[in-house]
């Protein structure tokens, strides 16, 4: 009888060390192959070069230059990245992948679609993040002088070519991974390549109401991801200027990351517990939580805590507060007509 062989997968990912969905993903796949005995190549940026294995996989970490830009607080774009080809071109080789997996065009997904193609090695990608969306925002956030109408009218340039940039990048594997079935529509059109659902799940383990250790019936609102203005996380006072409003005072907020609207957060928020590292144990804080809240109206919910705590963590009934639903890039000319209608 033929047994079929495990594929041996390369993974270049945006993220591992930083607080955002795509390295608790990262760190979830990595911890699956190896709990499962599959071999598994991961590489991403860090603060040293070196290289790793225990049991079936592997990791090569390369680090980061000053020279660059910041993309987030953790997180920025080394300019001379393209130093690491060499020694990542050593160990891909010794590797011998069937398939390489890149999450964005970041520095490290760049040097691997480039390995991949000079390798011939099939590769896939996967949308995890709007970027076009995130390149406008954090632009006009400079331009603050600017009127309402010009914002718009040029929030609306910088996100169509983003968008088209962020396409021909994903047009270079065969295969494309997206979080919805609306990415998944939109992007095998645009790229005209197979685009699959890139589903989620949840570690039953770690989100067990056996762990759950609360016993007072205080309110506990949850937030797990970057907290930066993408995410419109000043929402979350928001929310509790309307508790306040309503003279309820048995509530909290657990809020678990970091990032630059922190800050504000902090001092804005009377009722807030803040915990940094969503890529170690973001179980432990979230299994006295009522809900979790979503505060981006247009969030994709593709960058996971890897689980919906409430749903576990809760031996009651709970509500997810979230602003809005998932959805793919609008076309061009709607886009600009949307603006339009924001901008008046």
């Amino acid at each position: 009888m033929h047994t079929a062989r495990a594929p041996r997968v390369a993974f270049f990912t945006d993220s591992y060390n930083e607080t955002n969905g795509v390295a608790r993903t990262s760190q979830a796949l990595e911890t699956y192959a190896r709990l499962h005995g599959l071999p598994f190549l991961c590489v991403h940026a860090g603060s040293a070069t070196r290289f790793s294995e225990r049991g079936t996989t592997s990791r090569l970490e390369l680090r980061r230059s000053p020279v660059g830009f910041a993309l987030e607080h953790d997180m920025a774009f080394d300019l001379l990245f393209w130093r690491h080809y060499r020694a990542a071109e050593r160990v891909l080789r010794t590797f011998g992948p069937d398939v390489l997996h890149f999450t964005g065009p970041s520095d490290v997904g760049q040097l691997g679609a480039t390995l991949g193609h000079r390798l011939d090695v099939p590769m896939v990608g996967s949308w995890h993040t709007n970027l076009h969306e995130y390149a406008s925002r954090r632009f006009l956030t400079r331009l603050t002088w600017l009127s309402r109408s010009s914002r718009a009218a040029l929030g609306a340039r910088i996100e169509d070519r983003a968008l088209a940039a962020a396409l021909q990048f994903y047009r270079i594997p065969r295969a494309l991974l997206a979080p919805n079935e609306e990415l998944v529509e939109y992007l095998s059109a645009a790229t005209e390549r197979p685009t699959h659902l890139m589903s989620r799940g949840v570690d039953v383990r770690l989100f067990s109401p056996a762990l759950r250790d609360r016993q007072d019936e205080v309110l506990t609102i949850g937030f797990v991801g970057r907290l930066s203005a993408e995410k419109s996380v000043r929402r979350l006072a928001a929310v509790e200027q309307v508790l306040a409003s309503h003279r309820l005072t048995r509530y909290r907020f657990v809020i678990v990351g970091d990032g630059s609207e922190r800050t504000w957060l902090s001092r804005h928020m009377i009722r807030a517990d803040f915990q940094f590292h969503i890529v170690m144990n973001v179980a432990r804080p979230f299994q006295g939580c009522a809900g979790s809240c979503t505060p981006r109206r247009r969030d994709r919910r593709s960058d996971p805590t890897i689980a919906s705590p409430p749903t576990l963590a809760r031996p009651r009934p709970s509500a997810r507060a979230a602003c809005g639903r998932a959805r793919a890039p609008a076309s061009p000319r709607r886009a600009r007509a949307r603006r339009r209608r924001r901008g008046r």
